[in-house]
Order: structure tokens, then sequence, then C-alpha cells
């Protein structure tokens, strides 16, 4: 029995396709007619997938509205994000990770903590189209350097308050940039010499920075009086 599978990928979604077998239910061979009507219908569905691709490819980067929307090259379904497939942790359990791992690198707490809500919501299985793992998003040669294993939640946290203490020590604590170099790399901070013109990473840095004055803000508000 034969199939014939293809894969492809439409507007950043995974479609498989799959050719009915080439026998009977009774085992029987199927007619020809009937094997080539198949053939065709599958033909002609895979032809309109292509002509969808085509289409969005066209309009990247030429200028009209969807170059400002389709912003990344045609992904194949290797590169398709993977939904979390655990519950994110309970901020009780992980403010004590948080806590430990700001007292061993001498950092803010809420700076791990905001990043962490940025990167990953908290989940620790988390995993991006980048290849970013864990609740501070470690690339895998983070993960080596710092000997973590990136989606145990501890050590991601601490590998990640490790790379963080780096950028701050780099960048003569300058959270601003040390924020822009954790999402872009230091490269591209170094080449700007300052936060690079990146939407997602002056957002990134944008929306880290207010969380931190947030959380900064509800800390020196007194308790009510019982």
């Amino acid at each position: 029995m034969t199939r014939f599978l293809a894969f492809a990928s439409v507007l950043g979604m995974n479609v498989l396709l799959a050719a009915p077998p080439d026998t009977s239910p009774t085992g029987k061979q199927e007619q020809p007619a009937a094997v080539q009507k198949q053939r065709n219908s599958f033909e002609a569905m895979q032809s309109s997938i292509d002509k969808q691709k085509a289409a969005v490819q066209a309009q990247v980067g030429d200028g009209s509205p969807a170059a400002s929307f389709f912003t990344t090259p045609w992904q194949a379904p290797a590169s398709i994000p993977r939904l979390p497939t655990c519950d994110p942790i309970e901020e009780s359990d992980l403010a004590s990770i948080v806590k430990e791992s700001a007292l061993a690198q001498n950092i803010s707490a809420d700076l791990i903590r905001a990043v962490i809500r940025r990167e990953s919501a908290s989940y620790s299985c988390a995993v991006s189209p980048k290849g970013a793992i864990g609740l501070m998003q470690l690339m895998p040669e983070t993960s080596q350097q710092f000997g973590a294993d990136p989606f145990d939640a501890k050590q991601n946290v601490e590998a990640g308050s490790k790379y963080l203490k780096q950028l701050l020590t780099r960048y003569k604590g300058d959270q601003k940039l040390a924020l822009a170099a954790y999402n872009a790399g230091p490269g591209r901070v170094d080449a700007a010499g300052g936060v690079p013109e990146i939407q997602e990473t002056t957002a990134y840095v944008d929306a880290i920075l207010k969380d931190i004055e947030s959380a900064k803000a509800l800390s020196s508000v007194p308790p009510k009086a019982k």
C-alpha cells in the first residue's frame, strides 16, 4: 500500500496532505479511473497551495502594505513555533528561584522576573522558532557556556541571570543596553553604539523597563492598615 505525503506551509501554518491508499477497504486494486481522480484532486490542491505561497512571497519587500507584515522569510514547517506543553510556573515557586539567582549575581530580582515574563510568560518548556529554550529563553550555546539544562527551571534562571550579569558588566550597569544585547545580541548593540533600531528590540527593552518600574512602585506602597 502506497501513500503520497506532502507538507506545505500556508500562511505560517503546517498542512499535511495525504492521498488515500491505492487499495480499497476490501483489499482489491482500485480502478485506474478512481486512482487518477484522487491524484488529480491532490495535484489541484497542491497547485492552490503553491499559488498562495508565491503570492505572499511576491509581496515581501516590494513596498506594499503586506511588506510591513511579512517581515521574515517563508518559514519551513520545522521553524513554526511550538505551543508550550506545560503549565506556567506558579509565582510563589518562581520567586524563590529568582531571589536566589539575584543574590548570587548581585542583580535586581525585578530585572530577572521581568525578563522571564517577557521571554516565556513563565513557561519552563517554551521553545522559540530560533531554538531558545525555557524560562529565560537560553540559546543552546548559552546553556552550554554555563553548563545548564535549559528545561530545568532553576538551572535556566541561574544561567540566564549569569548572562545578564555579564551583559550588565559589559555595558557598565546600563540596563537598557544589557537588555538590548540580551534580545538582539551584543554584536548588534556594539555596532549600533546603543539600542539597535529593531522594532522587536526596542519594544522588548521598553516593556521590561516599564515592568521593572511598576514592580518598584508596587513594592514602595505601604501595606494597608487592618
